[in-house]
């Protein structure tokens, strides 16, 4: 009787074991899950701004931009090269109307500032179009869900 009554507690004991396992692990998955969004979303925020600060001015200062550059390169462990490649393109883009306001400034009319100002406009319209997409495209990666 007191080998199986031995037998029935290890037996107990183990399974207790098992389900502490369990939960820590799971305990750590979802830690990992909670570190994750919120060093993803300070990258998130940090696009989020520079499109914000585009769409608010019409333009941009290097400095908007080197903000932006130095959230981002915390993205390139955070994320895939979806939105890696997304968040350089976001960034050379907004560079680009940057250097286009340095070469505007010495340029008073002709040709050239012409299409520095095209080049420039078309810059900020890609910007600016993708401040209502930005959302859905960090989506898969800022989701907190079940599963």
């Amino acid at each position: 009787m007191g080998d199986i009554l031995n037998g029935i507690a290890t037996l107990v004991v183990g399974f207790f074991a098992l389900y502490l396992g369990y939960t820590q692990n799971r305990i750590s998955k979802d830690k990992l899950k909670q570190d994750l969004f919120e060093k993803r979303f300070v990258v998130f925020k940090a696009a989020q701004e520079l499109l914000s600060q585009a769409w608010r001015q019409g333009d941009l200062q290097e400095s908007d931009v080197f903000l932006f550059r130095a959230e981002r390169t915390q993205g390139i462990f955070l994320f895939d090269k979806d939105i890696t490649d997304y968040l350089d393109e976001i960034g050379n883009k907004a560079l680009t109307v940057c250097q286009c306001n340095t070469e505007l400034c010495a340029l008073s009319s002709g040709e050239k500032r012409e299409v520095l100002l095209g080049k420039k406009m078309a810059e900020l319209k890609w910007l600016f179009d993708q401040h209502p997409v930005l959302a859905d495209r960090f989506s898969r990666y800022l989701k907190i869900s079940e599963k």
